[in-house]
């Protein structure tokens, strides 16, 4: 028999010594019946299931057979507006527009290592279609090839953004401790089989989503513990800031980067305490020395007990779509300069033309009054029509320029409605008059005839309105009136409703979207038969706006139109005192 230290006179040898070692510690494991050993591993506990919940792009888990989503974090949910609950019961044919023959094919090419990265239309729960940037990868979940993917919005910003690139991935898991626990492990199997294979395999699960997560990311990613030492920092992190895992694992942020700015120690202190900071368009400085702008989060990590264990900064470059923002606003600035100067040179255009037509049109009047024959009498008369068809040209244009440069103010005064209505009346009855036309008004009984508004602007709007009306009819009847649109709730304002209807040829369904748009006209033939600038409607839904109005318009082609404007007024001191 073996003897402690000799064997046959000789001492034992240091290999036979361990295996007897070994065999007592065996024994021992399997019969002392007060000892049970239980490993009990749930990959959702572990800390890089902190990493996938918190990351800041959607990510889904997906059965490749059935479409399924297995698991999706809280960027997702946000994203589609469902409860993560009630994301994991949906398929992805319910998101995904494409039908559910190519949404396959998309999943099997992914599956084939033939594509990863797929541009895609989802559906939100609102309804909203989105374009996103699809990142796919297969991996082994619960004994079977799952879809990894990360989603990414590229609605606003398609044309910006360049491919991500695919990162290697590693392993951070060969260590001294994984061979001990791997021993430790092997002595349990012994009794516990086949729950140590399942846990194992969860494990082992759960760090290879980890690794997708931080690798496949477009974001550079870095963890710190709690006194800011690296604990893991992805392959794009590294890329951008020029270090490596040798340089940085382990070791203090401000130690690896002594220059950081004190912005940054702020920042870190802040998630430190439980605060998620994040920057949208921030300008850093790369290892290079290049000035690039991110985008930025820096938010904590926490351990089971909800204890915070450090922080996570993810960083992505948006340099290129910021220079594109930047160049865009600059060009915008430079186009609303040249409209300035466009608007100021019609203005006073407008203004030199103004007074030599006045001139003229005032000696034409003055030569009527001189014996002229009728030949002459109807020269008069076109040069007259002519010079007034000008001057309404004229005065659209400088009315649209000074709109158009914010010239216009309000100017509160009190207006006698009845009086107002007959002057615009008035303004047309020679023309109407010559067309065989009618021009009624009409105000409700319970309108108050005084309120305190602008008198120009609503005059003008009117004028606008009546004289498009005229233009516009051939036969028929024009009726301007006021009603009250509501009853009044304020002892102080009134708001009232005001129509003007025609019986003119009227504007088809295609063209009432666009009628108040600058230059716009129903008929833009060369041989239309009703001439302008098509700036009236522009300057009239304008002036009612400065009023704080709003304008309508219901109308039938060849039956007539009907403007219905609603502005507010207040209502005179001594109304309201009589109230």
């Amino acid at each position: 028999m073996w003897k402690l230290g000799k064997h046959d006179g000789k001492r034992l040898s240091p290999v036979k010594l361990t295996l007897l070692i070994t065999l007592v510690l065996l024994f021992s494991l399997l019969f002392m019946g007060d000892i049970q050993l239980q490993v009990r591993a749930h990959p959702e506990d572990m800390d890089f299931f902190d990493l996938f919940e918190s990351h800041g792009l959607p990510m889904l888990i997906i059965d490749m057979e059935t479409g399924a989503i297995v698991r999706g974090n809280q960027a997702a949910a946000d994203f589609y507006g469902y409860a993560i609950h009630e994301l994991e019961v949906m398929r992805i044919q319910q998101i995904n527009t494409r039908d559910d023959t190519e949404v396959f094919q998309h999943i099997q090419a992914v599956s084939d290592q033939r594509q990863h990265v797929f541009t895609f239309q989802h559906l939100t729960r609102t309804g909203e279609i989105k374009t996103v940037e699809v990142h796919s990868y297969p991996y082994q979940l619960n004994g079977s090839t799952h879809l990894f993917s990360i989603i990414q919005d590229i609605t606003a910003k398609n044309a910006a953004l360049s491919a991500y690139h695919q990162q290697k991935n590693i392993t951070i898991f060969i260590t001294a401790a994984a061979a001990v626990l791997f021993l430790l492990l092997s002595i349990i199997l012994i009794r516990q089989n086949q729950k140590i294979k399942e846990s194992l395999r969860q494990v082992k699960d759960a760090h290879h989503l980890m690794a997708y997560t931080v690798n496949h990311s477009p974001s550079s990613i870095v963890v710190l513990d709690k006194n800011l030492n690296h604990l893991y920092a992805s392959d794009q992190f590294k890329r951008d800031y020029d270090v490596s895992d040798q340089e940085i694992i382990g070791k203090g942020h401000y130690e690896v980067f002594p220059d950081i700015p004190e912005k940054w120690r702020s920042v870190h202190q802040q998630a430190l305490q439980g605060q998620i900071i994040a920057e949208e368009d921030d300008l850093f400085q790369r290892a290079d020395g290049s000035l690039k702008y991110s985008q930025w989060e820096c938010r904590p990590w926490y351990y089971e007990d909800n204890s915070i264990g450090g922080i996570i900064i993810y960083t992505q470059l948006i340099h290129e779509r910021k220079m594109a923002e930047l160049k865009l606003q600059e060009e915008k600035e430079k186009a609303e300069a040249a409209s300035r100067s466009k608007s100021l040179f019609l203005a006073n255009m407008s203004h030199e033309l103004r007074t030599p037509l006045n001139g003229m049109m005032g000696m034409s009047q003055l030569m009527q009054l001189t014996p002229l024959n009728h030949e002459q009498q109807e020269y008069m008369l076109i040069f007259q029509h002519s010079c007034s068809a000008l001057v309404n040209v004229v005065n659209e244009i400088l009315n649209y320029s000074s709109l158009d440069q914010g010239f216009e103010s309000y100017e509160s005064r009190s207006l006698q409605l009845d009086q107002l209505m007959e002057e615009v009346k008035n303004l047309h009855m020679i023309t109407a008059s010559a067309k065989n036309l009618v021009i009624s008004t009409a105000i409700g009984k319970d309108v108050p005839n005084q309120v305190v508004g602008d008198h120009y602007k609503l005059k003008q709007v009117l004028h606008n309105l009546v004289g498009n009306a005229v233009k516009f009819t051939e036969k028929g009847v024009i009726t301007l009136s006021c009603a009250l649109a509501e009853e009044p709730v304020d002892t102080e304002i009134v708001l009232l409703e005001f129509r003007i209807k025609d019986t003119g040829i009227g504007i088809s369904a295609d063209h009432l979207t666009t009628i108040y748009e600058a230059f716009q006209q129903v008929d833009n033939s060369n041989t239309r038969k009703h001439g302008g600038l098509g700036l009236g409607l522009t300057i009239t839904k304008k002036l009612v706006h400065m009023m704080n109005g709003t304008i309508d318009v219901e109308s039938e082609e060849h039956t007539g139109s009907c403007f219905i404007l609603t502005i507010p007024f207040q209502l005179c001191q001594e109304k309201i005192a009589n109230s």
